[in-house]
């Protein structure tokens, strides 16, 4: 075959990977070269499951320049088991394949996607993500909400599309001894939200899951088995950052509300306390009030502002906004704040 033939074929590529128009200007470094020739080149059965050979044979021809930049082969016509072996493991990694079947069973395949792969991107390779053109990342980042959104089924009762709940900090803390009794393990990975459009500062490497399966981050390599202990301090610390805890069956997140796509999709569906779901609900005792501003700037919902504090110097609550969080309460000097039930 010549060499002109093991070109990425381009428009193969784009449709087999899902790729939308607005990542075009920006492919080749999130996809390398190399990985979207491997693409489309496979022989992709009804099922589009691959195996070994089916990448082997990909892999195959002759290789260019741009295939040596991204991996190190030396140029031989036919590539080794070894060399095949070791491009499947990183595209495995880099959320490029998918297992088509559990760890014991075959060595079969499936193409993962453009939308799958950015989010690996994002976490795995932040620097890289950062280092794109800012309009790209922006056309991206926009794309990849919108796509997130329309997948999210807002026919499902009570208007939960997902089964997360947001949880206090004692609740979240007490999910993690429930999670001890049970013998789950916990993984800490970086949040894909704040890794994708983070421009809060808040921190990143507090996201932690449960599930270990084939395709989970763990799995792939990219998150880190952490102790309950562990656990515990990562949530405790994203409390005093002012996140929001929020849990659903495969694990825990500590949430934003600028960048999260939880609250993101909240608020343009106007879900309220239904989703996620909010069990509780902020009241203040006004004659304990300070006036000292400290629940101003841990609020992120705007429960509390600067028009809120009348003459006295007193704040108010304007409960409609609150998540039930406990965010504010952690850090009430005067123990104003309390939580209730929503009735």
């Amino acid at each position: 075959m010549e060499e002109s033939g093991c070109r990425p074929d381009k428009e193969k590529f784009f449709e087999r990977f899902a790729v939308p128009d607005v990542a075009a200007p920006c492919i080749d470094a999130i996809v390398t070269p190399l990985e979207q020739r491997v693409i489309a080149g496979l022989d992709l059965g009804a099922d589009g499951v691959f195996t070994f050979a089916d990448v082997a044979r990909s892999l195959s021809c002759p290789l260019t320049d741009a295939d040596l930049s991204h991996m190190s082969l030396e140029g031989l016509p036919a590539v080794s088991d070894a060399e095949v072996s070791g491009f499947i493991t990183k595209a495995y990694r880099r959320g490029i394949f998918s297992r088509a079947g559990n760890a014991e069973g075959p060595d079969e395949y499936r193409l993962s996607d453009f939308y799958g792969r950015l989010d690996i991107f994002a976490i795995a390779e932040q620097d890289a993500w950062r280092a794109l053109p800012i309009g790209s990342r922006e056309a991206v980042e926009s794309w990849y909400f919108d796509a997130y959104y329309a997948g999210l089924d807002w026919d499902k009762a009570g208007g939960k599309p997902t089964d997360e709940t947001i949880l206090t900090l004692d609740e979240a803390l007490d999910a993690i001894d429930e999670n001890e009794r049970l013998g789950r393990r916990h993984y800490l990975t970086d949040c894909d939200c704040r890794s994708l459009l983070g421009e809060c500062e808040k921190p990143t490497l507090v996201c932690l899951s449960y599930h270990d399966g084939v395709n989970s981050y763990p799995d792939r390599g990219l998150s880190r088995l952490i102790s309950y202990r562990e656990a515990k301090a990562i949530l405790t610390a994203a409390d005093r950052a002012g996140l929001v805890h929020t849990a659903n069956p495969w694990g825990m997140c500590n949430c934003c509300n600028d960048c999260c796509y939880l609250f993101r999709a909240r608020e343009r569906r106007g879900s309220g306390a239904a989703w996620p779901q909010s069990v509780h609900l902020v009241s203040m005792d006004a004659e304990k009030c300070l006036g000292c501003g400290i629940c101003l700037g841990r609020c992120m919902f705007g429960v509390f502002d600067d028009s809120d504090l009348p003459g006295d110097g007193r704040a108010s609550a304007v409960t409609s906004r609150c998540v039930g969080c406990g965010v504010c309460i952690s850090t009430c000097p005067a123990g104003a704040l309390t939580l209730g039930g929503r009735g």
